[in-house]
Order: C-alpha cells, then sequence, then structure tokens
C-alpha cells in the first residue's frame, strides 16, 4: 500500500508508504531550514496533492541552493531531495525543468527514474 502523489487530480507518481512519508520528512526539514513552502499538501487517505506553481518555485530554490552552496555536507543531504522533486517534476510535465548548470548532472539522472505512476 502507498501513497498516490497529483498534480490538478492527476497521479504523477505513486511511490510505497516508507518511500512517501520520508520523501514528505524530507520536505518538511528542507521547508524549515530554506524558509520556502513545498507545495507538497499532507495526505488525505492515501492521496497528496501537489500545489503546483508552489512546487516548481520551491524545486527551482533548492536546485539555485544546490548550484551555489559551498558547503560540501549541506549539498550531500539536499542532492537526494533534489534529484526526487525533479523526478516528480519530469513525471508531472514531461520536460526538463530550466535549471543551473551546475546541477545538469542531477537533473540528467532524475529525468531517468522511473517516477511514473505502474
Amino acid at each position: 500500500m502507498g501513497k498516490n502523489i497529483s498534480v490538478d487530480g492527476r497521479v504523477v507518481w505513486d511511490p510505497a508508504l516508507r518511500v512517501a512519508q520520508l520523501f514528505q520528512a524530507q520536505l518538511a526539514a528542507v521547508e524549515e531550514v530554506l524558509g520556502v513552502a513545498s507545495g507538497v499538501d499532507e495526505p488525505i487517505d492515501d492521496e497528496i496533492e501537489i500545489d503546483w506553481p508552489v512546487f516548481e518555485a520551491f524545486v527551482r530554490h533548492l536546485l539555485e541552493t544546490l548550484a551555489t552552496t559551498g558547503h560540501p555536507v549541506m549539498h550531500l543531504l539536499l542532492e537526494g531531495l533534489a534529484e526526487t522533486c525533479v523526478g516528480v517534476h519530469h513525471a508531472a510535465t514531461d520536460s526538463r525543468i530550466d535549471a543551473p548548470t551546475a546541477v545538469d548532472d542531477l537533473v540528467d539522472r532524475a529525468i531517468k527514474l522511473p517516477f511514473r505512476p505502474s
């Protein structure tokens, strides 16, 4: 049993329960540290809705932070969440997010991951 993550009522990712819980926990921590909302709502039953404009701004801010941080541990901590968010973005839009060139490799990896629901 997992969660359905949706944009405008369309499921874009259906991670397993524990994966969804970890994703949400990481989002909450990074929202607090960066001071930016993610746009990913709290689950209702097994459904999680994404406020798309807020999420897209969050992902861009996260990628910009990754591209400019000089702290290697901060970069490492943010990298996994950023790759997940880029994968969700790609699953929702079927397009490559415009990102700083410093994170091109991360974006390239993320868009190859199987985020689309089964």
